[in-house]
């Protein structure tokens, strides 16, 4: 897929949805660039994953702080009311 890059750019991307639990909904992509291309061999798929799956974990786990500080908030809100 060709994204926003200018005539003559090469490089290569990996996307990652990150999918929270509790929404269901892809809250954040990863995305892993590099500045030439097939610069983002199938061989180092493997270490691609162990690096997205760190990031991913540790984005749901803020996200999911964020989601109860929301709530918390907006249930104080109601009880002040």
């Amino acid at each position: 897929m060709r994204g926003n890059v200018q005539n003559g750019e090469e490089g290569a991307q990996l996307c990652y949805p990150v999918i929270h639990p509790a929404t269901n909904k892809i809250e954040y992509v990863i995305t892993i660039a590099g500045n030439r291309s097939l610069c983002l061999v199938e061989k180092h798929s493997e270490l691609y994953a162990w690096v997205i799956e760190h990031f991913s974990v540790r984005i749901t786990l803020e996200h999911s702080l964020l989601i109860l500080r929301e709530r918390a908030r907006e249930s104080e809100e109601r009880s002040a009311a």
